[in-house]
């Protein structure tokens, strides 16, 4: 087993194939759109453990997917994460964000 491989010890069979009950526990799915799957697959990428052409792809949805509930699911005004602070005036960035992710919604494939 590689040492890469190592880091996605938390990521069991359940988040793969989940069973009827499971399919119903988004935390299951939230855990896979977060910033350690994303590194760990663009980690694989660059050291040619995946060699597929679409693996930086996947990496960057799942990187804006999870800045995405990120910012959707902020509950305190002040954050160490920019992304999970409160909506405000104060913060252009995440209302460009959500513009941004809103226009991205609608673009045909």
């Amino acid at each position: 087993m590689s040492g890469t491989s190592r880091t996605l010890l938390k990521i069991t069979d359940s988040h793969i194939n989940p069973g009827p009950f499971q399919k119903m526990k988004c935390k299951l799915a939230l855990q896979l759109f977060s910033n350690t799957v994303t590194a760990v697959i663009k980690t694989c990428v660059t050291t040619l453990q995946i060699m597929s052409m679409t693996g930086a792809y996947t990496a960057n949805f799942l990187k804006h997917k999870n800045d995405l509930f990120d910012c959707l699911n902020s509950k305190c005004l002040y954050s160490s994460n920019p992304k999970m602070c409160a909506l405000s005036e104060e913060r252009p960035r995440q209302i460009q964000f959500l513009s941004e992710a809103k226009r991205l919604r609608g673009t045909p494939r």
